[in-house]
């Protein structure tokens, strides 16, 4: 068994790369998405203009920064703190984000309406809290697979 370090085979990052990737992507086209709505009610109606590329950029680079912190390996006791402080801007800022931006489209729709979107909305966040609850029950599997065939090589 070889000691890390010492003729160890370089860690290959490439999934690493293609998440960081496509998740900066992802999250930069959605962002800009939803910065081009106008309205929602009666019709949908889109605005592509400075906003919309200025949201993009922001949500791409936001991930990108929110990427390198999580998946910075130097100091593991300096990346924790950062990594939590990290995580509840993130969260923070996305929720305000995300609903300031609801707010905004949503102006002027009756109450009954209203109501309706904001049921919606709740359904869709459950639904995408159980898909993160899952995906990172996974990771934790995935993780402890690696340390247990660890120890056993």
């Amino acid at each position: 068994m070889s000691q890390p370090g010492i003729n160890s085979p370089p860690e290959d990052t490439s999934f690493e790369k293609l998440v960081l990737v496509a998740s900066t992507f992802s999250i930069g086209a959605g962002s800009g998405f939803a910065a081009s709505i106008q309205q929602i009610n009666p019709t949908l109606i889109f605005s592509i203009n400075l906003w919309t590329f200025v949201f993009a950029l922001l949500g791409a680079s936001v991930n990108w920064w929110m990427h390198r912190i999580i998946f910075d390996k130097r100091d593991e006791a300096n990346v924790s703190r950062r990594k939590k402080k990290g995580l509840i801007f993130f969260m923070v800022t996305s929720a305000i984000g995300i609903f300031t931006a609801l707010t905004l489209s949503l102006r002027g729709i009756s109450a009954e309406k209203f109501k309706e979107v904001m049921i919606g909305v709740i359904i869709a966040l459950m639904f995408v809290s159980m898909a993160a609850f899952f995906f990172l029950k996974m990771v934790q599997f995935l993780k402890e697979d690696e340390k247990n065939n660890a120890l056993k090589e």
